[in-house]
């Protein structure tokens, strides 16, 4: 079973100078694979979305289907 867990954060959301990060982690039983990446302008829900997109990506690059 392959376990997904992402994030989105952003600092001073709503203003026009926020600025957002994200994270996710994908736990294959056989390894951990971890990522956290500057998400550039936006706001909470947009860093939210790049943190799930950027995890689906990922498992779709390494063929993770199980």
């Amino acid at each position: 079973m392959i376990k997904c867990y992402f994030d989105g954060a952003c600092d001073k959301n709503g203003n026009a100078n926020a600025k957002t990060g994200l994270g996710f982690a994908i736990d294959t039983r056989d390894n951990l694979i971890k990522v956290a990446e500057y998400g550039g302008k936006g706001t909470n829900n947009t860093a939210e979305y790049k943190a799930l997109i950027g995890c689906l990506e990922k498992l779709i690059e390494l063929k993770l289907d199980r």
